[in-house]
């Protein structure tokens, strides 16, 4: 039995409307992962690594445009990505954030994907894998981070659009991936007689 990721120490938060949101996007999390030299892993390149380096290319790009008001931070301070204010406030970041950036992890899902809609966050993400528990998840998927200006330009100002995705992001939540929804799930796996 697989199961979602879920989230990850993310506070419990009164829901914002659209309209009230202040940030048109959100992402903070690890671009690069730090290791030593002498590990194969800083030789290589993971699926995580590229993914993140091109959204964090799109965003440098969004953010020089002024219209946008976009919090980013890079939570392993890597040189040349100063870690924003945006990891202590993160739980706040997301409820105020119209769009959350999910972009996979070292699996194709991430903590992000879950806190986004658990804040009825528009998510856009990388292609998620054939999960039960995803189908039909009420997200955008995309290929390629450099897609996001594009999508910025479509759904960041839509409240129309956006309030309709927030709806669909909570419903998702509370009927596919709540804590209550998966314990029951859980609890009757482990209850059903061995085949």
């Amino acid at each position: 039995m697989t199961i979602p990721l879920g989230y990850h120490s993310q506070k419990d938060l009164p829901q914002i409307p659209m309209r009230e949101r202040n940030l048109d996007a959100f992402f903070t999390g690890e671009i690069h992962t730090h290791v030593p030299k002498s590990d194969y892993r800083y030789w290589t390149s993971s699926s995580k690594t590229q993914a993140r380096k091109q959204l964090w290319t799109a965003l440098l790009r969004l953010k020089r445009d002024p219209r946008w008001r976009i919090e980013m931070g890079d939570i392993a301070g890597g040189e040349g990505t100063p870690r924003g204010p945006g990891f202590d406030n993160y739980s706040h970041n997301m409820m105020n954030s119209r769009i959350c950036l999910a972009p996979r992890g070292t699996v194709a899902e991430s903590y992000r994907f879950y806190e986004g809609l658990r804040a009825g966050c528009l998510v856009i993400c990388n292609r998620l894998p054939p999960e039960p528990f995803l189908e039909g998840a009420p997200v955008i998927q995309i290929d390629n981070w450099k897609e996001l200006p594009r999508l910025m330009q479509k759904y960041a100002r839509d409240l129309d659009a956006l309030e309709h995705y927030r709806c669909a992001s909570l419903e998702f939540w509370n009927t596919r991936l709540s804590e209550p929804v998966i314990g029951r799930k859980v609890a009757h796996f482990l209850d059903a007689p061995s085949h």
